[in-house]
């Protein structure tokens, strides 16, 4: 069945509902630097990647993970989370969003590789900057 035609947000709306069973696109960026802001969202329940999946487990191990106070021995409990999800495979991961800067060699403070987001507050003009 070839889906009506519909205004945006009425199209996120239904596809945040689950109310669509194609395939469609949905994006989401980390907010910060740990496994967990991916491996968070696909908890059970309404969640930004809008799967519908859920796995009690899973819950349960992510849980166990994040009250673990050893760093190391967290991320080996959020690896095992991940193996978890890649094998459930609620997600069909097609392609990932590649960035391009060109930045000027004066231009400092201008880092956008840990996330892909660029904050601005940082980045400032070195007026002393020589080529030589």
């Amino acid at each position: 069945m070839i889906p009506i035609a519909r205004e945006e947000k009425i199209w996120l709306q239904a596809r945040s509902a689950l109310e669509y069973k194609g395939v469609a696109e949905r994006g989401f960026i980390g907010d910060y630097l740990d496994p967990n802001t991916f491996l968070n969202a696909f908890q059970s329940g309404p969640s930004v990647i809008g799967s519908g999946w859920s796995d009690p487990q899973y819950d349960v191990m992510l849980a166990e993970a994040n009250e673990e106070a050893n760093t190391t021995r967290r991320m080996r409990k959020l690896a095992d989370c991940e193996r978890r999800l890649l094998l459930a495979m609620p997600i069909l991961p097609l392609y990932y969003n590649v960035l391009a800067y060109l930045r000027k060699p004066y231009v400092q403070g201008f880092d956008p590789r840990q996330l892909g987001l660029v904050r601005f507050k940082y980045v400032w003009v070195d007026t002393h900057w020589s080529s030589q």
